[in-house]
């Protein structure tokens, strides 16, 4: 059974038959994939985030990938070294979700449900695992600008114990083509 049969089986198996009112998009294309909604999400607009970036300061890099159908971004900050750090965005209802999993050890999850400004996104601590955020550190918000198609800018806040601490992490990035 192909990767597309498993996937249409499944996805037969959770939603009803009424998914199969569409018809194909292209020819010998099975009609089991539902509509994209009509409205662009917040994470739409995340989407074309995936590539690589390279940090204006020459020491970081950052590659993004979407993956589980298109429906996670998956980044990968400074891949290869001891400090790598994986973050994962997807939707959530209408929020934006990103996991931080943290060369600290813990995983902070904040979300964003609208963009603060056109290209800014902020994403405010939710909760965290493997962390008291009464009483430890960890990444308690992401504010990321999207300047234009290769050019994003990420600043990342330390929290401890509940308040912000220390400066802001700022990481200017260009996309590598």
């Amino acid at each position: 059974m192909s990767l597309r049969t498993f996937a249409c089986v499944l996805m037969v198996s959770l939603v009803s038959a009424t998914a199969f009112a569409h018809p194909p998009k292209k020819a010998g294309e099975a009609p089991c994939v539902p509509e994209a909604p009509a409205k662009a999400s917040l994470f739409d607009k995340l989407k074309p985030l995936a590539g690589t970036w390279l940090g204006t300061d020459g020491k970081v890099k950052v590659e993004s990938r979407l993956t589980s159908a298109g429906s996670v971004l998956l980044e990968t900050m400074m891949p290869g070294t001891p400090h790598e750090m994986v973050n994962a965005y997807h939707l959530d209802g209408d929020a934006v979700v990103v996991t931080h999993y943290c060369a600290m050890g813990n995983q902070p999850r904040m979300a964003a449900s609208a963009e603060k400004a056109p290209g800014v996104v902020v994403f405010t601590l939710r909760d965290a695992t493997n962390v008291d955020v009464k009483t430890g550190e960890y990444m308690g918000q992401l504010t990321l600008t999207i300047r234009d198609a290769d050019h994003v800018v990420q600043e990342w806040q330390s929290f401890k114990a509940g308040k912000a601490e220390g400066e802001v992490t700022r990481m200017e990035l260009v996309r590598r083509k």
